[in-house]
């Protein structure tokens, strides 16, 4: 009697399991064949096979048919489970990996325009374009080269300024004092007549330097 050939190994390049301890038909019209229990020997030890259950009373072909619905068929030269088929690798092109990972397109969100505060310190040009919207156009001229003669004999008379006089009452400067309007000026005038007068128990000569002081500026705009 020939002794049974045993392999015991696994082909993991073409997924094929040889463990079998075989006996192949030895003539007629199967010869060379394996028989049903090595067929059924592979399915058992095959990693994909092993899961499909055969029916306890299944012919030959039908454990056959069953293994080629499943992708593979029964190699018997080399008395394996080979793969039918080779998996096809699918081509991946631009047009499938954009639609497959379409790219997200971020939405800007609208700014919104917040209105010029005081807080909000403009700089340069642009401080100069704000202050020109801002200040109001002036309805009054100042005499400035008349105004500056009339401080500088007022500065001989008293050893003072007219603005160090009148810096109580907000003009302490000469750009200072050209902001002011005549009717700003007028009101000065008449509230340094009520802290001032000496009717209204002032001193004359305070008073007087006061009021020579308002009336310099009041003279020199229009």
């Amino acid at each position: 009697m020939k002794s049974s050939k045993i392999i015991n190994y696994y082909n993991y390049k073409n997924n094929i399991y040889y463990n079998i301890n075989h006996m192949p038909y030895l003539k007629g019209k199967l010869k060379g064949e394996l028989k049903v229990p090595e067929i059924r020997k592979l399915v058992r030890l095959h990693n994909e096979l092993s899961k499909i259950k055969i029916p306890p009373k299944s012919s030959r072909d039908d454990i056959i048919a069953l293994i080629e619905k499943n992708g593979y068929k029964v190699d018997h030269t080399a008395q394996a489970l080979v793969p039918t088929t080779r998996p096809r690798k699918k081509k991946l092109t631009l047009q499938k990996a954009e639609e497959t990972f379409p790219k997200k397109t971020r939405v800007k969100k609208p700014v919104e325009e917040k209105p010029l505060e005081l807080e909000d310190k403009p700089k340069g040009k642009v401080k100069q374009a704000v202050e020109k919207i801002e200040k109001p156009k002036k309805d009054f001229k100042v005499k400035v080269t008349e105004r500056q003669k009339f401080a500088g004999d007022f500065l001989k008379k008293y050893d003072k300024t007219i603005y160090q006089i009148l810096k109580p009452y907000g003009i302490s400067s000469e750009a200072k004092g050209k902001t002011f309007s005549p009717a700003e000026l007028k009101k000065i005038s008449r509230k340094i007549f009520l802290d001032k007068h000496p009717d209204k128990g002032g001193d004359p000569v305070e008073f007087a330097m006061f009021d020579e002081a308002i009336k310099i500026l009041m003279q020199t705009v229009s």
